[in-house]
Formats: structure tokens, sequence, C-alpha cells
């Protein structure tokens, strides 16, 4: 891993600055000046780092020299991460890990060079704390002061997940996310509920062994949707949480069986671990990106912490959309700090009340307007 380098270190403290602050809301910070400069530093660095999006900018008429507001940043699109270029900020040699994407269509996999790690960690945890701080508050009494703590009062809480550990899937950025959740954020009991190698499956164990020792303490359940419904279809009984437990879903079925509407797969996870729609919890991020953004209930919106900028632009003209207009969501993440810091996703989303609303994925005909400036 190389040395942190000073843009890299102020963009470290300042993410763990405004998760020590919380809770706060997130889009009211994602403004501040702070920042806006430090990510106009990252993008000028990134472009003069990766040759394929300094021909990116220029394709879309850009001169970096010029650029004084977020708004003028080119998102790259999500697609290029498919294609065989270098999208690192450092040589080659310097990138100890890949994460790859698992993949919606039977489009090659995407893939995301990773440099350092250290930053990834601290931007995923801070954002679940400064959620779950503002959320769910009651979870602090599960803290437990004796155990060593990350930042300013992150809790400990029984976490347990539906999904691979990192050692299994090495190159999955969301089971390595869990494990970063577990070291940093979990109790000594926390686990990934999973038995067996790459051909595994979900053992409950740890879980149901948990409940039954501390019946009345909440926990935090997470996995993907595929894993909860899979489970819930299998499992002979249900499995009914600790009042205040939070579920979290990371995503969708990944074109592995049909897709569950989001109403229908809360109401089957309210039911089976016996929460309510308000404690059922989605995650929405990806491998591209260093970050991710939470929404709460099966109608909730999504809120980002303030290391990060969501904007919708128009997937036939790109031009920004206004509130309430539906457009393709793009993403500044200032933990990008080893690859480009801008990705143009292939969802649409609305924005209301500074909250995200995501309506699903774009269709074969959007994705190839929103591809027209890949640099492969």
């Amino acid at each position: 891993m190389p040395a942190m380098d000073s843009l890299a270190e102020k963009i470290t403290a300042y993410i763990l600055k405004t998760a020590a602050s919380a809770p706060a809301p997130f889009a009211a910070q994602a403004r501040r000046q702070e920042f806006h400069q430090l990510f106009l530093q990252l993008f000028q660095r990134q472009v003069e780092k990766i040759p394929l999006y300094a021909q990116y900018c220029e394709r879309c008429g850009i001169e970096p020299a010029q650029v004084e507001h977020l708004s003028q940043i080119p998102a790259l699109p999500q697609a290029v991460f498919k294609s065989r270029a270098w999208l690192g900020s450092e040589p080659k040699g310097e990138y100890a890990w890949t994460f790859r994407t698992s993949g919606t269509s039977a489009l090659r996999r995407g893939e995301r060079p990773v440099a350092r790690m250290d930053v990834y960690a601290d931007a995923c945890t801070s954002g679940l704390e400064i959620f779950l701080k503002r959320e769910f508050p009651h979870l602090a009494g599960t803290a437990q002061p004796a155990l060593p703590q990350v930042g300013d009062g992150c809790w400990r809480i029984p976490m347990f997940f539906f999904k691979e550990p990192p050692d299994v899937a090495r190159q999955s950025s969301l089971s390595w996310m869990l494990e970063q959740w577990r070291i940093r954020c979990g109790t000594a009991a926390s686990a990934f509920c999973w038995a067996g190698g790459s051909r595994g499956r979900i053992f409950t164990d740890a879980l149901r062994d948990h409940l039954r020792e501390h019946p009345h303490r909440p926990v935090l359940v997470a996995g993907t949707a595929l894993a909860f419904s899979s489970w819930m279809e299998q499992a002979a009984t249900h499995c009914p949480l600790p009042e205040g437990s939070v579920v979290m879903e990371t995503g969708g079925f990944k074109g592995r069986r049909a897709e569950t509407a989001k109403p229908g797969l809360y109401r089957a996870i309210s039911a089976f671990f016996s929460v309510p729609d308000s404690h059922i919890v989605n995650e929405y991020g990806m491998t591209e990106i260093f970050s991710q953004t939470y929404s709460r209930g099966s109608n909730g919106g999504h809120t980002h912490p303030p290391w990060m900028h969501i904007r919708l632009v128009n997937p036939y003209t790109s031009a920004p959309c206004i509130e309430g207009e539906p457009g393709l969501i793009e993403i500044l993440d200032l933990a990008n700090v080893d690859t480009v810091p801008a990705v143009q996703t292939e969802d649409i989303g609305v924005m209301r009340n500074s909250q995200l609303y995501i309506l699903g994925r774009v269709s074969a005909e959007l994705r190839g307007c929103s591809i027209q400036g890949d640099a492969s």
C-alpha cells in the first residue's frame, strides 16, 4: 500500500471529523466549503494521474484547470470499469487488491483497483456510524465501553451477516465492508452466518445461539436480498429478533432469479424476523465507490454522508435534473482517493427533499446512451 499523501490524509481527517460530529443532516453538510475544496483538489489530481479519465474529460469538453464547481466535474460511466483500461491513480504495482462486481448482466464484471484499504475502512464504518446514530439512537444502549472504540463513540453492536466472509469472497467489496463493520463496530459475538467455502451456505447457529443467550438485546442482521429471500424460503421456523433490532438488505438478486418487489420483500422480512418496516434498512453502494447511502423502510429515501455528493442527469442530454425529475444517478465520492472520484451509475433515481429515491436499473436503450463516452 502506498504511503498516505497529504491530500489523502486531509480527506481521511475530514471523514473522521464529520463522523465524530454526528448526528447531523447528511445533505446539509455535503455542501460544506471544506468538502468542495477537497473534492476539487482530488479531481485535479486524478485527472493528472488517470489518462483515461483525462481523455473522458476532454471528450466532454471539460478543461480541468477551469473547473470551479462540482457541477462541472464529469462522472465516468460505470460501464467503463468493465473495460480493460487502467483506472488507478497509482502505478499497478502499488495496488495489492482488486474488487470485482458481482454482475447484474452477462456483461464482463467490473473491476476496481484498491491501493488504500484504510480509507475504505474509515469511510464505510463512519458512514454506518452516522446513519445509526441519527436513525436508531436506541442502539447506543448496546455499546460496550470496555471494548476498543473507533473515532468518537463508534458503538459496539451485535452484528450478523448473511454473506460469505472475505476469506471466501476475496474480491467482494461487500464482504470486506461487512468485515470492517464486524471489527470496528461489532461485539465479540458478531459473525458471518456462513458455512463452507465458495459453494457453502447460510448457517445461522451463531445468530440463534446469541438470541438464546441475549433474548432482549437488539442486533443488526445484514445481507443481500437474495440471501434473505433464499434463507426465508428454506428455513423451518421464523427467527424473531429482539425489539429494536435492525435488518439491513444490501441489494438485489444480481440476475440470478426473478426480482422481488421491495414492498413484498420487506413484508416477508418483517414477518420472518418480527421487525417493523421502519427497522428494515437498504444499503445502496457499489464496488466502484467507497462510500454508501442508506434508506429506512420500504418507502424511505436514501441519505448520504457528508463526503459524498449525489446528482441526477438526463440520460439523453446529460442536463441536470430538477427536484422530482427522474434521471441517472451520479455519485461524487471523496473517499475514492485511488481511482476516478465521480461515477455515473446505471441506476435511475429521483431527488425529493434532499433524499434519493432509487427507481431501478436503466433500460438497455438508456444504458447505451449513458456509455457513449466509454473510452475503452
